[in-house]
């Protein structure tokens, strides 16, 4: 590995632009999830659409984690060939030669996909049965995305009712994401928004138990709304992600637990002419999807992206800067940003302690 070399040095040191995780921030992020789940009596199943790291995954089981959410196929491959036995696909497996791979999944491990029609369960079971496996499922419901899932109470339980049907299969739970709940400025907004979203799943687990359904497990929760969703009645395990790294368009404030920042994006100063300041950083590797980074040398500087530069507007605080300079930048989007890069280069005390490869990256499958 070409970044062997770097470990014990200080991050100065590293060629840029380049992933920085800083493994003090992840340590007490994953501590305070946890600890978060345990005094509410759910579970964590965090979601490793954000670092896609199995180092990560296996910290946060370590940790007391029930297992791992995923947001594709590709993804829990690596999981599962990483060695986390228990695996949520918090989407829906489409497709036979998808499906194929899901059911030599469970040889080993178990990984759960969502679905949300007949038709996908009915190609579950089919191939779970020609591989000699059983696929527990997850029943997706809509709660406010208006994306995957069923939307009433009766095609949640007719699906259920078909899934009971088949072989190999069975319903192990509900799949209900309520989104970031970013609109809201408010303990009262959260709380009103975790009611009307989850209440709307909690009503379905109701209605599928009163049918004799065994709803073992209802997934929901984002980082943003965690710290309420965990405490609504139904919910058994939440998924939050981003939680472990954190980014620039959440805040510690809002979201109401204590997060670090973790992760950050080094670059260089490659250029400084008058007001103005270039960074070898640009969208191929800190995107802009949820605002432009942010400076740790100066949050309130301008910052406006290109492909390959990051072009920042002067400020008092950065009268410094010179050519050469490294300059630590704070992503406003991590699970984006993650996935540019092959390497986080762990540090602790501003000193290289490891390299972790990002090895769920670009999974497109």
């Amino acid at each position: 590995m070409i970044t062997e070399p770097y470990i014990g040095k200080h991050y100065s040191e590293l060629p840029t632009p380049c992933l920085l995780l800083d493994l003090d921030a992840v340590d007490h992020n994953v501590k305070t999830m946890q600890d978060y789940a345990n005094e509410n009596g759910v579970k964590l199943r965090p979601h490793t659409k954000t670092h896609k790291c199995p180092t990560l995954a296996h910290l946060q089981v370590r940790a007391g984690a029930v297992g791992v959410t995923c947001a594709k196929l590709g993804e829990a491959v690596v999981m599962a060939h990483s060695g986390i036995k228990s695996i949520l696909i918090a989407n829906q497996v489409i497709g036979d030669s998808k499906i194929r791979v899901l059911a030599g999944l469970n040889r080993y491990a178990e990984v759960m996909p969502a679905v949300d029609s007949k038709e996908n369960a009915d190609r579950i079971s089919y191939w779970a049965k020609k591989f000699g496996v059983h696929i527990p499922l997850f029943l997706e419901v809509d709660i406010g995305i208006n994306r995957c899932g069923v939307r009433t109470i009766p095609e949640a339980v007719e699906l259920a009712e078909h899934i009971r049907s088949l072989d190999n299969v069975s319903l192990k739970g509900i799949q209900a994401y309520e989104n970031r709940g970013d609109e809201c400025e408010t303990d009262d907004d959260k709380v009103l928004f975790v009611t009307q979203r989850v209440g709307f799943a909690a009503k379905v687990k109701k209605a599928l138990e009163e049918k004799g359904h065994h709803v073992e497990i209802m997934s929901s929760g984002s980082t943003g709304t965690v710290k309420f969703t965990a405490v609504y009645p139904g919910v058994t395990e939440v998924q939050p992600g981003s939680y472990v790294q954190m980014e620039g368009a959440y805040h510690s404030e809002k979201i109401g637990l204590p997060f670090r920042q973790a992760v950050y994006v080094l670059a260089t100063v490659c250029s400084v002419y008058g007001e103005r300041i270039v960074l070898t950083a640009g969208e191929k590797c800190v995107t802009i999807d949820q605002g432009q980074p942010i400076l740790v040398d100066d949050p309130q500087a301008r910052t406006t992206c290109n492909e390959e530069h990051c072009l920042v507007d002067m400020t008092e605080k950065l009268r410094h800067y010179k050519a050469g300079d490294p300059v630590l930048m704070k992503p406003a989007h991590c699970c984006t940003t993650v996935n540019q890069h092959d390497f986080y280069f762990c540090i602790r005390n501003g000193i290289v302690e490891d390299v972790w490869p990002i090895a769920a990256r670009g999974r497109y499958d």
